[in-house]
């Protein structure tokens, strides 16, 4: 297979031939690798890169890491909250023919991208303001990836701070983010900031042959210093029945100074080109959230309004609802005027398609990539357009808008088509009337140091906001809201157990900017934008007048607590009540009261086979006195016997592997088997704690061959050298030898040990208050951990003499549930207490590991000696092969037992 073929695989996948510039983009990334900047226009088809990024890995495969120049995983990060996400829509194209080939070539591709050893050709994901939980695309290390994201997303998990992601996981998405990457930022002026990061990590703060992501620009403007490609005059003309078209159409805009309230004005201005186009859909884009409520509440008819301050399951269920009305590729024989009022979240990577546009002003970028959604595909000649100026000057953009609009002004009739657009820009300094550009703040080599420790995290530890957005990130950056129905103020105790019972999902989380979520809980109004690190809401000196403080609980991946609206920081999700009021179908809404909706995600996604089902009680017997009385009974005398009555009531098979929580508030169900086509898996087990040693029974010997064989595949598959292969090998061999701790044993098994098998897992399915009672009454000390006396074990085995890298091999033992970075917890422990192993014919005593705590044990030093050895990122990268093969693992053995 040569690049040659690539023609053909384009074809086959997506059933028309490739752009003559996605060609000769893939001939140059091949030869030379990716530039710098990809300099593009609007509806050219960019998200195609996608497709380059994944014929050049199965061109590369089999080649060892340090030569390959393809990355076996592609990020695809934009600032914006998508409505509906063309590039997920691509991708997802890609890998569902990929997985059932129906052509030769792309059967090739497909073989090919297997060679990595992933368990699909390629996996996609989306990673928008997800939970840990929801983190499927790190599964597998050697899995073939695309993952459509956000700066907020990828950028924290970059700086081992990822947003929403427990602290001892953070290197693993540090890992596998920082090593073997490519990262292309699409519209990257929207991303200025990060990008500057990136670019100095990449510059300063690595090693040689580090494997250091790529990072790729897509924007129309380009810096004078960079490495550019861009689209050629003959290229368009080459491809004159379908590109040439879209960049020809002419779309003609009428320029008009308010003379009633603006929301008014833009909402006329959508009737006029209505009643004109009589059929199809007029697009009203304004630049704040609550002028695009308003211009909706004006409009009448069909209507749909569209922001990305929304619960991503609300966005779904509109896009299923008006998306075959509006997509760029529909069906054309509505009959009615459809009204799309949105914000600036459709200007990227939307794929809709308006046939009339009414626009507020704007700077001249975000005003082309609107645009860009007029008459998307050229299907008409000429698309009419009307642009409305805000009295009292943009909020949002300022300058811009205004340098923008007496640009515009003095050119009227203006043409916003492509070409037209550029003969009228050419030679123009556009500057004053581009979008303010975010800058990064300079990073420093302690700011590395201090955020590569992630357990426990150091003080100070410098905040990532502004390094992914600029200096004013701290009170753009987002919080995620979510809903419940069943917190009120008299179960306020409560609130903490009941999130934990029924955790926070990804899709019922609704995105706003801290200094907006702090102003609103406060009382007052906010004018949010859907403008990624823009602070929309700054915070003023009556914000900070005495008034009584909201709780709210904050979600912390794993678990709940309870705290006070003072106490939101960037990043983080927080439950509150839905009497707090704060949106509706549409989105943000702050006086509206939102429907809890925990309940039908949490049943969509346990229909795909993403999580466990669960149904909460407390909800369910709200209309039904009769089930209220068998569950107040049921939870005074806790018997088995007591649930037939409570399922039969809510129509449970007795088929059903349902069972009751030992609180007693819910249902769960096992998880199912998958019922979509695999190619977005999601994970639900973690690896920070002991809890799993308690999930499935396993015993040591069968659990470390199997981790061994996961982490000789990822490791061979990435392709990393025999020297490191043979290393992690050793590793997962010694990695939990330090469960022959007995008090351990007894701790799983609920008994003294007797010294004969010992477990890894033990099946024994307790609360997290059982567990402790447990613990305790067999004295395994609280917060002991059993990888430090695996460290102890390795030590003490003799086996050593074996690693090509003695220190490697015991940092991965130690950090492989991810302490011990750089620290270990202390804990209370019985003097000159031993653990005695007796492992593969051998047999000796050692510590459990305790004094790895001292500050003088040599472990802290280890860490930053391989730091320097490996790179910051280098290092996470090795320890998630070995902790990802652990969890995968466990993974499959609680699959095997279900079944």
């Amino acid at each position: 297979m040569t690049t040659s073929d690539f023609t053909a695989f384009y074809r086959a996948v997506h059933g028309r031939t490739p752009f003559r510039w996605q060609i000769e983009l893939l001939e140059r990334v091949a030869e030379k690798g990716w530039p710098d900047t990809i300099q593009l226009p609007t509806s050219s088809g960019k998200t195609s890169v996608i497709d380059i990024a994944i014929f050049l890995l199965a061109l590369e495969a089999g080649k060892p890491l340090n030569e390959r120049c393809a990355a076996m995983r592609t990020f695809f990060a934009v600032d914006r909250r998508i409505v509906v996400d063309e590039a997920w829509e691509h991708a997802r194209s890609i890998a569902e023919k990929l997985r059932s080939p129906d052509d030769h070539v792309i059967e090739e591709v497909a073989k090919q991208l297997r060679r990595y050893g992933g368990r699909l050709p390629l996996q996609v994901s989306r990673m928008r303001g997800g939970m840990v939980r929801d983190s499927g695309w790190a599964d597998e290390p050697n899995q073939p990836l695309v993952c459509l994201s956000t700066v907020d997303q990828v950028g924290s998990r970059m700086l081992f701070r990822g947003y929403q992601v427990n602290q001892r996981t953070r290197p693993v998405h540090a890992g596998l983010i920082g090593i073997d990457s490519l990262v292309i930022l699409d519209e990257a002026h929207l991303s200025n900031a990060f990008a500057e990061t990136m670019q100095s990590l990449a510059g300063r703060y690595t090693r040689p042959g580090e494997k250091f992501p790529r990072i790729v620009n897509m924007s129309a403007t380009a810096k004078d210093h960079a490495d550019v490609f861009c689209m050629k005059t003959q290229w368009i003309e080459e491809d004159s029945s379908v590109l040439k078209p879209r960049l020809a159409a002419s779309k003609p805009a009428v320029l008009r100074d308010p003379k009633k309230r603006f929301e008014d004005e833009i909402a006329n201005a959508a009737k006029e080109l209505g009643a004109a186009l009589k059929t199809g859909v007029v697009g009203v884009i304004t630049n704040t959230v609550a002028s695009a409520r308003a211009a909706f509440d004006k409009l009448a008819g069909h209507r749909v309004l569209l922001i990305g301050r929304n619960r991503p399951w609300c966005a779904e269920k509109l896009w299923q609802e008006y998306g075959s009305r509006m997509k760029a590729d529909r069906d054309r024989t509505s009959k009615e005027v459809l009204y799309v009022v949105a914000t600036q979240t459709v200007e990227v990577g939307a794929n809709i398609s308006f046939d009339a546009l009414a626009t507020e002003s704007a700077p001249i970028d975000a005003l082309r990539q609107r645009f860009g959604r007029l008459n998307r595909l050229g299907l008409a000649a000429e698309s009419k357009a009307i642009i409305v100026l805000r009295p009292k000057g943009d909020p949002v953009y300022g300058a811009p808008t205004e340098a923008t609009w007496k640009f515009l002004k003095g050119r009227e009739p203006v043409d916003f088509g492509v070409l037209a657009m550029n003969r009228m820009l050419d030679g123009q300094d556009r500057e004053p009337m581009l979008s303010r550009r975010s800058r990064a703040p300079l990073v420093f080599p302690g700011h590395i140091e201090l955020w590569s420790q992630t357990n426990p995290p150091p003080e100070p530890d410098p905040d990532i906001a502004p390094f992914l957005h600029g200096p004013e990130a701290l009170e753009a950056a987002d919080v995620q809201i979510v809903w419940r129905e069943n917190l009120t103020d008299d179960n306020q105790p409560e609130w903490q157990s009941l999130i934990d019972l029924a955790p926070p999902l990804s899709r019922e989380g609704l995105p706003m900017p801290i200094a907006s979520v702090r102003r609103w809980l406060r009382g007052m109004d906010t004018n949010a934008s859907d403008l990624e690190g823009v602070p929309s809401d700054p915070e003023e000196e009556n914000d900070r007048k005495p008034r009584q403080k909201k709780p709210v609980v904050i979600w912390t991946s794993q678990s709940a607590v309870l705290q006070y609206d003072t106490d939101i920081r960037p990043g983080q999700t927080i439950v509150i009540p839905v009497t707090y009021n704060g949106a509706d179908k549409y989105g943000w809404n702050p006086g509206a009261t939102p429907l809890d909706i925990f309940d039908e995600v949490n049943q969509e996604e346990a229909e795909r086979g993403l999580r466990k089902r669960l149904v909460r009680l407390d909800i369910a017997v709200k209309q039904d006195p009769h089930l209220q009385k068998l569950l107040a009974s049921y939870r005074d005398d806790p018997d088995p016997e007591g649930r037939a009555p409570i399922f039969a009531r809510l129509g449970v098979a007795k088929s059903e592997k349902a069972r009751i929580d030992f609180s007693g508030r819910v249902i769960i169900w096992p998880t199912v088997e998958a019922k979509n086509s695999e190619i977005e898996p999601s994970s639900e087990e973690y690896d920070e704690t002991d809890d799993n040693s308690l999930s499935t029974f396993q015993t040591l010997e069968a659990h470390t061959a199997g981790v061994i064989e996961h982490v000789r595949r990822y490791a061979t598959g990435c392709g990393l050298s025999a020297a490191l292969v043979e290393d992690l090998i050793l590793a997962a061999r010694m990695h939990d030898w330090g469960k022959w701790d007995e008090r351990f044993q007894a701790w799983l098994v609920g008994r003294p040990f007797d010294g004969k098998a010992c477990l890894a897992k033990s099946g024994k399915l307790r609360s997290h208050a059982e567990n402790n009672r447990v613990r305790e009454q067999v004295g395994y000390p609280e917060g002991a951990r059993h990888e430090a006396a695996s460290v102890m074990a390795a030590c003490a085995s003799g086996l050593l003499n074996q690693a090509h890298d003695r220190d490697l091999v015991l940092h991965l033992i130690g950090t492989h549930h991810g302490w011990g970075r750089p620290w270990f917890p202390v804990w209370e422990e019985q003097p000159d207490f031993r653990v005695r192993v007796e492992i593969e014919g051998r047999s000796f005593e050692c510590s459990d590991g305790l004094e790895l705590a001292r500050l003088d044990s040599g472990w802290v030093d280890r860490f930053t000696s391989l730091n320097r050895l490996y790179g910051y990122w280098g290092l996470a990268y090795l320890e998630t092969l070995l902790r990802r093969a652990d969890c995968m693992q466990s993974r499959k053995e609680a699959e095997a037992a279900a079944n």
